[in-house]
């Protein structure tokens, strides 16, 4: 039977868990402010985390399993090497934190917000985004796989030595992104890559419509600014096959 607590008794359930080895599981916390803690338990399942502001508060190395965060906002906080297992995130933003590492598995994050947020190593695995919006980011060494990005928004991101691996981004767009050197396999980018937009060293594999000849045919690529070492841009698609941007059908 999940239980109804304040803020304050959360972080003496937590107190006392410390380095128990222990999960926490079926709380309900509503509408609570969490700031200024470290939290130090294995973990929680089927709990439900609605409307908190966590502000300046540690919660690495947990793992949240069968958990939602519908309404709540993450500012300052660092959410490094934890693991969401089957979580909802609604409506749910992220502010200036720390996620290094963080694994989203089988997660449905909607209508929620990335902003200015470190996502380095992290891992997208069955993940699906709708109406998600990525502003001034940090992808570098990410991991996007079987997830499906559902009219969702990277904006004047970078997004480094970063591979998204049999994922449905038709309906995702890419605007005012720098992406260097990262890996589309198996994935769907019509429509995607929109204005503005900077592909470097990058593989496309899979990933586009070809033509009855076997020709690529993305219109995408027309409008798009390809940078060589040589310093030279290119917008045609026949010129992309000479850089270090490739395109296979293998």
């Amino acid at each position: 039977m999940t239980k109804l607590i304040n803020a304050r008794q959360l972080l003496t359930t937590c107190e006392e868990s410390s380095g128990s080895g222990e999960y926490i599981s079926d709380i309900k916390i509503t509408g609570e402010n969490v700031e200024n803690f470290s939290f130090n338990v294995k973990g929680f399942k089927n709990c439900s985390f609605s409307e908190i502001q966590w502000r300046d508060v540690t919660l690495e190395n947990i793992e949240f399993i069968d958990c939602s965060f519908k309404s709540s906002n993450f500012i300052d906080c660092s959410l490094d090497d934890s693991c969401f297992l089957n979580c909802d995130f609604d409506e749910t933003n992220f502010h200036s934190t720390e996620a290094t590492g963080t694994k989203f598995l089988n997660c449905k994050i909607s209508k929620s917000n990335f902003h200015q947020i470190n996502l380095y190593k992290t891992e997208w695995n069955e993940v699906l985004f709708k109406g998600v919006n990525f502003e001034e980011c940090l992808l570098k060494r990410a991991l996007i796989m079987d997830s499906e990005g559902a009219e969702s928004k990277f904006s004047n991101c970078k997004i480094e030595w970063t591979k998204f691996d049999s994922s449905d981004l038709s309906s995702a767009t890419f605007k005012k992104t720098y992406l260097d050197s990262v890996h589309f396999r198996l994935c769907d980018l019509r429509k995607s890559l929109g204005v503005e937009v900077v592909v470097s060293n990058c593989i496309i594999k899979n990933s586009i419509e070809q033509s009855s000849s076997g020709l690529l045919t993305p219109d995408w690529l027309k409008s798009l600014t390809f940078k060589w070492r040589a310093g030279k841009n290119y917008n045609r698609a026949n010129d992309a096959s000479r850089g270090h941007i490739i395109l296979s059908s293998f």
